[in-house]
C-alpha cells in the first residue's frame, strides 16, 4: 500500500470530517428532529430551517426526509469509497477522466462547484447579510422582534464586512480551483 502524499492525506481527512457530520447531521435529523436543532450550529446544519417547523407534522416530515437522504447519500458516498480503495488493492483510484467518466462524479463535483462560488459571491456581494445570517454576531430570531435590536446586530456587524468580503475572494477562488481539479484532465 502506496503512501498518501500530502494534498490527498488533507483531503482524505477532510472528506472524512464532512462525512463524519454529514452522517450525524442526518441521522439526528432522522431519528428527532427536536433534538437536532438542538445540536451546535456547526454540526446541526440548519440553513434556513428554523424550530418553528417543529409545530407540524409536515415540517417534521420535511425534515426526517432530509435527514434519511442525507444518511443515504453519505453512507453511498462512503461505501463507494471504501469499495474503491479494496478493489485498487489500497492504491488511489485512476483519475475518472483517465479510462472512463462517471456521471455521477461530474454531476457531485459541478454542484460543489456551484455552491462553493455562489456563496462566495454571496458573501463578497452582500457582506451584512451574510453575517447577519451566518455570522459570529447572530442574535437569536426572538430577540431580533425587539425594536433597536436589529440595528443592534447591524452595527455589531459592520467591522467584520471587510473581512467577509476578502474571505468571499477566497471562498470563489477555492471554488474555482476546485472545478479546475474536477474537470482538468491533464
Amino acid at each position: 500500500m502506496a503512501a498518501l502524499a500530502v494534498p490527498q492525506l488533507l483531503g482524505v481527512s477532510v472528506a472524512v470530517l464532512v462525512l463524519g457530520i454529514g452522517l450525524v447531521d442526518g441521522l439526528v435529523m432522522l431519528v428527532s428532529p427536536r433534538r437536532w436543532f438542538d445540536l451546535p450550529s456547526w454540526l446541526g446544519c440548519h440553513g434556513s430551517m428554523r424550530r418553528t417547523m417543529l409545530s407540524t407534522w409536515g415540517g417534521r416530515f420535511q425534515i426526517r426526509t432530509l435527514g434519511l437522504i442525507l444518511t443515504v447519500v453519505v453512507v453511498y458516498m462512503a461505501a463507494s469509497a471504501l469499495l474503491s480503495l479494496h478493489r485498487t488493492g489500497g492504491e488511489p483510484a485512476p483519475r475518472v477522466g483517465a479510462g472512463g467518466s462517471s456521471v455521477v462524479y461530474f454531476v457531485f463535483c459541478g454542484a460543489t462547484c456551484a455552491g462553493i462560488v455562489g456563496t462566495g459571491l454571496a458573501v463578497l456581494l452582500k457582506p451584512a447579510w451574510c453575517l447577519r445570517k451566518w455570522g459570529p454576531v447572530r442574535l437569536p430570531e426572538r430577540l431580533l422582534s425587539e425594536p433597536g435590536l436589529a440595528d443592534a446586530q447591524r452595527r455589531a456587524a459592520d467591522p467584520f464586512l471587510p473581512a467577509a468580503r476578502v474571505f468571499g475572494l477566497v471562498e470563489i477562488a477555492v471554488g474555482l480551483y476546485v472545478a479546475w481539479s474536477c474537470f482538468h484532465h491533464g
